[in-house]
């Protein structure tokens, strides 16, 4: 039987290579262990299982002696096929073996594969959907908002009810203008005319009706025949007085019809009837002007009435405004930020997926197994044999051994590994340095009641060459980046690497160059920082994201003259994905990066939780820390990975044994000999 291996990437992907969301097996890393794995007894149980009814006699002993699994060579070169072979007296029975085996093979293969995507996209899946939940639970909230207020978004309308009140403001100052025109022409036609609009209006339609002029005009020829009567004969004659009867009876009827037309009775006109019916052409000219005009102006009042009731309703919906944008700037981030943690989750959960398909290795059976024949062996070809199985595996087993020590051991090799800038390194320090020495040091550096003396994260403060670099790598982003990252996440790919010693050296460091520094302990899964530094105050991160509190306050703790501010993790809580997901930490960051100068936030490694990937999404950058001789290749290529949507800083390297060895502080007089890594996570 022969066995096609082909691998299902084609430029070396590695399990290392994906993200930390799950452990992955490193079975597929090449062919020598593929051969390994092919060997293992588990399969060849399985096939012995498979068989035991039919040949009783089959033990597990005689298979693993008979059953024979080597590469295939052709013109010296190494293919990708292996071949199996069982030797056994019944040929039968060693093809029933092989195709047994070949059948435990491919089952094993196809639910490894599978085996490998589910563990692969687990951890994933659980991310989502816990994003997927707090999503939801920000949706809500943003749309009983939006029900109760009546309002899309008021940071918009908030906008346009301002447009709309400085164009009613416009629009009503527009009106008063011409308002005060119309006020000017309004007391003009009431001076010429003598009239008021109400008085106007009445002759107006007096003027207007042809009744009333018709009345006038038999009034004017009764008096015009009157008057000749007259000035022949007295008023007792009889024509006479039947025209001043026909005169009395025609201004009756005219005074009726007016105040038909009119509804107001004739004697109480202001000024008299005759003033109404006196008027010249002239006059009623200068009445229709004034009535136009007193129509106008009685239109725009009412519109500059109407102007103001908007005006102040307007007035009223902005002030109300400030409080539903306070609220509302609360709320939709909170939604834009689980939109875009559940967009992110998909992407990788999408790549991982891909990349999971890609990865390891497809077992195909490209010769089936077939009856063997009989073969003999002479005591000099298995001696030769012998010594050539000897001397192969003693090249793999060389071969293996150099491949399992992937760890970086200098800077050279780790800026190859990596292509973040390197801020700086840190040397190792003589942890077995006597105790009167440390004591010496310890004099030297700090004489404050609150050093922890006791503490090893405090520890290498004692040291000169510790301090030095530490404060050149403190000086370098000062000057490098001159404020631009205010609130900074201290990382490390895996536990034990010194970040929590480099936090606090940071803030040793800052501190004595006159910087306001907050040291916050986010790593909520394992944290003895606050004892440690023997804090007394009853603050830490965990409450304060629970009860939406901003802690303040804080009593400093102190290294030498060296004073900052240290806010605890507290005790863990049940899901601290979920407690550094809330956007309160945001929050708190803001109001903090305005009260201190610098900002160091701590974090659980970035291998094996999603914690450290959330902090690190909310800060101004981060700070990959890592340990030489001891973080590997694959480790750092998974760092990278999960740092590639992120702002990161730099690299500090800590254990750098190329430092010198022997370090002399002129101004301390102090010498530390034999160097040795820090041991602090």
């Amino acid at each position: 039987m022969q066995l096609l291996i082909e691998p299902n990437f084609q430029d070396q992907l590695q399990a290392s290579d994906l993200t930390p969301y799950e452990e992955l097996s490193s079975d597929d890393i090449d062919y020598a262990t593929q051969l390994n794995l092919l060997r293992s007894e588990q399969f060849l149980e399985q096939a012995v299982n498979a068989l035991i009814s039919q040949y009783p006699e089959l033990t597990i002993d005689a298979v693993k002696s008979n059953y024979k699994l080597n590469r295939l060579v052709d013109d010296d070169a190494e293919t990708r096929i292996f071949k199996a072979t069982y030797s056994s007296e019944d040929p039968a029975l060693a093809q029933r073996f092989l195709e047994e085996l070949q059948e435990v093979y491919l089952e094993y293969n196809e639910a490894r594969q599978q085996n490998r995507l589910r563990r692969g996209l687990n951890h994933i899946d659980n991310q989502l959907d816990s994003t997927r939940i707090s999503l939801q639970q920000a949706q809500n909230a943003l749309k009983q908002f939006r029900e109760d207020s009546n309002l899309i978004d008021p940071n918009v309308q908030a906008q346009e009810a301002a447009a709309s009140l400085i164009t009613v403001q416009e629009e009503r100052r527009q009106l008063e203008a011409n308002l005060s025109e119309l006020q000017a022409q309004y007391q003009l036609y009431e001076e010429q005319l003598g009239f008021s609009p109400a008085s106007a209006l009445i002759a107006s339609r007096l003027s207007e009706s042809p009744q009333i002029q018709t009345l006038l005009a038999e009034i004017q020829q009764i008096e015009l025949a009157l008057a000749e009567r007259r000035s022949v004969f007295t008023d007792a004659d009889p024509t006479v007085q039947l025209l001043l009867e026909q005169q009395r009876n025609q201004k009756q009827i005219l005074n009726n019809t007016i105040s038909d037309i009119v509804k107001t009775p004739v004697g109480q006109f202001t000024p008299d009837l005759a003033s109404y019916l006196q008027l010249g052409t002239v006059d009623i000219s200068l009445i229709s002007q004034f009535l136009a005009t007193d129509s106008s102006f009685q239109s725009l009042n009412a519109r500059r009435e109407s102007l103001l009731i908007q005006e102040s309703q307007l007035g009223e919906i902005l002030d109300s405004y400030p409080a539903l944008i306070s609220e509302y700037d609360q709320l939709q981030p909170e939604v834009e930020t689980e939109r875009a943690t559940l967009q992110r989750l998909l992407e990788e959960r999408e790549k991982v997926a891909s990349e999971l398909s890609r990865e390891g290795y497809n077992w195909q059976v490209v010769e089936m197994p077939e009856i063997g024949r009989n073969i003999s062996s002479s005591p000099l070809k298995t001696i030769a044999l012998g010594g050539v199985v000897g001397v192969f595996i003693g090249g793999v087993l060389a071969f293996v051994r150099e491949m399992t020590d992937t760890t970086v051991q200098s800077l050279s090799d780790l800026q190859k590994q990596v292509s973040f800038p390197l801020i700086g390194a840190l040397p190792w320090v003589d942890a077995s340095t006597p105790e009167d020495f440390r004591s010496m040091l310890f004099q030297q550096v700090s004489q404050s009641s609150n050093y922890v003396r006791g503490s090893t994260l405090i520890q290498p403060f004692l040291y000169p060459a510790f301090r030095e670099s530490i404060d050149v790598i403190s000086n370098l982003l000062q000057l490098r980046y001159q404020g631009k990252f205010k609130v900074l996440a201290i990382a490390s790919g895996m536990p034990e690497e010194g970040r929590t010693t480099v936090v606090l050296g940071l803030a040793y460091s800052l501190a004595r160059m006159s910087q306001k520094v907050l040291v916050i302990d986010a790593d909520l899964r394992s944290s003895n920082l606050k004892e440690e530094l023997s804090i007394e105050h009853g603050q830490d991160l965990v409450t304060a994201l629970e009860h939406n509190t901003v802690p303040q306050a804080f009593k400093p703790s102190q290294v030498g003259s060296a004073r900052f501010d240290v806010l605890p993790a507290g005790g863990m809580p049940a899901d601290p994905l979920m407690l550094l997901s809330s956007p309160w930490l945001q929050h708190m960051l803001v109001r903090y990066r305005d009260i201190y100068d610098i900002v160091l936030v701590d974090t659980s490694p970035l291998l094996g939780t999603a914690d450290a990937t959330k902090i690190a999404g909310i800060c101004d950058g981060v700070v990959l820390v890592t340990r030489l001789d001891q973080v590997t290749h694959d480790d750092l290529k998974s760092t990278g990975t999960i740092l590639k949507s992120l702002d990161v800083v730099g690299l500090i390297a800590n254990g750098e044994s190329s430092s010198p060895s022997s370090y002399i502080n002129s101004r301390e007089t102090l010498v530390l000999k034999q160097p040795q890594a820090l041991t602090r996570n």
